[in-house]
C-alpha cells in the first residue's frame, strides 16, 4: 500500500527530550492547523534511544489523535542518523527540518513557510544562527570548525548555519542519494545545484544540551577526516617541505665548500639519514590516513539499520 502524500512533513528527532517534545508537538500542531491552514501535514519523530519518558510521551500524544509519525532507533546513533530516518521516512511534498528542543522558536515554521510557498521549486530555505555570543569559547570553536573545514574542502558551509530549514520533495529524493554516500548533514544540502535562500535565526540560550563537549569533538574529527582532505594535504606538503630541505642544505653545503669536513665528521650522513627517516614516516603516514579515510568511506556506505520500532497515528507496525 503506498503512503499517504501530505502537504508538509516536520521532521525532528529527539533524545532525552521529556521535558520539551511535548511542547513542541502542540505548537508544531497548532501553527499548521490554526496559522498556515494546512490540515494534511505530518510530524515524524525519530527517538535516538532516549533513557528518560520522551517515548511513552509521543505514544500518549499519538493515542490522543496528533499526526506523528515515531521512529526509535534500537541504541544512540547520534542527531544525524537519526535526522537521516525522520527525512526517509517523510511523505510530504515539502519536507521541514527543526530540533524538537525548542531552542529554536517553532514560530519559524511559519517565517520559514511564507518565505518558501511562493517560491519557483525545487527551492531551499536555510537558517543561520544570528547574535552569537563570540564570547563563547564553544562558540569560538565552532566558528572555527567552519572556516578550518571550508578552508581544505570544496564546498563551502556558510558560518554559524543552523538545523532548520526547508524544501520540496525533489530536493529530498537527492538528499536521500547522498545519504548512502555517508555525507553529514551540513555539507550535503550545499552540494546541492539549487536555488537556496537564507533566513536569520535567534537561537534561544538553553542552560542544558544533550551535545556534549565529546560529541562535538568526534563530529570535528569526522569533518576533518571524511569531508576535507586535510590531513592528507598536510602530510604531503610536509613531505615537499622536508624534501625541499634537504635538497636545500646539500645544496648550501656543496656550494660552501663544507662537504669534505662534514663528510669527515659523520655529521651529514647522520642528518641525512634522520631526514631521509623523516620522509619515510611522512609518507607511511600519508598512506595510512588515506587507507583509513578509505575504510571509514566504505563503513559510513553499510547500510546498517538501527530502527526498532515504527509507530504511526494511522497504524502501528513493528519492525
Amino acid at each position: 500500500m503506498q503512503n499517504k502524500l501530505y502537504d508538509l512533513s516536520i521532521v525532528t528527532c529527539s533524545y532525552n527530550a521529556e521535558n520539551t517534545i511535548e511542547n513542541f508537538i502542540k505548537q508544531i500542531d497548532h501553527i499548521c492547523k490554526n496559522i498556515l491552514k494546512i490540515q494534511n501535514f505530518e510530524i515524524i519523530v525519530t527517538d535516538d534511544f532516549s533513557k528518560d519518558n520522551t517515548v511513552n510521551i509521543l505514544k500518549k500524544l499519538i493515542t490522543n489523535n496528533y499526526p506523528i509519525k515515531l521512529i526509535t532507533l534500537s541504541k544512540n546513533c547520534g542527531n544525524h542518523y537519526a535526522m537521516k530516518q525522520s527525512i526517509k521516512n517523510s511523505s510530504g511534498k515539502n519536507i521541514f527540518e527543526i530540533d524538537s528542543d525548542l531552542e529554536i522558536s517553532t514560530s519559524y515554521l511559519e517565517i520559514f513557510w511564507e518565505s518558501y510557498k511562493n517560491e519557483k521549486k525545487p527551492f531551499l530555505v536555510f537558517g543561520i544562527q544570528q547574535n552569537r555570543n563570540k564570547k563563547s569559547l564553544i562558540n569560538f570553536l565552532s566558528t572555527f570548525y567552519y572556516y578550518f573545514i571550508n578552508f581544505f574542502s570544496d564546498i563551502k558551509i556558510p558560518i554559524n548555519q543552523l538545523q532548520i530549514r526547508i524544501y520540496c520533495s525533489t530536493i529530498k529524493d537527492t538528499i536521500i542519494k547522498n545519504f548512502e554516500e555517508g555525507k553529514q548533514n551540513s555539507k550535503y544540502f550545499h552540494e546541492l545545484n539549487f536555488p537556496k535562500k537564507k533566513i536569520n535565526v535567534e537561537k534561544i540560550k538553553s542552560n542544558k544540551t544533550n551535545y556534549t563537549v565529546l560529541k562535538r569533538i568526534r563530529n570535528f574529527i569526522n569533518g576533518i577526516i571524511l569531508d576535507t582532505d586535510f590531513l592528507f594535504k598536510f602530510l604531503i606538503y610536509l613531505l615537499i617541505l622536508v624534501f625541499v630541505i634537504i635538497i636545500s642544505l646539500i645544496i648550501f653545503i656543496i656550494r660552501s665548500g663544507l662537504i669534505y669536513s662534514i663528510l669527515n665528521s659523520g655529521w651529514f650522513f647522520t642528518s641525512l639519514i634522520l631526514l631521509l627517516f623523516m620522509c619515510l614516516f611522512v609518507f607511511i603516514s600519508g598512506v595510512v590516513i588515506l587507507f583509513m579515510k578509505l575504510i571509514l568511506s566504505e563503513v559510513r556506505l553499510q547500510k546498517t539499520d538501527y530502527i526498532y520500532e515504527k509507530i504511526n497515528f494511522s497504524d502501528t507496525t513493528k519492525k
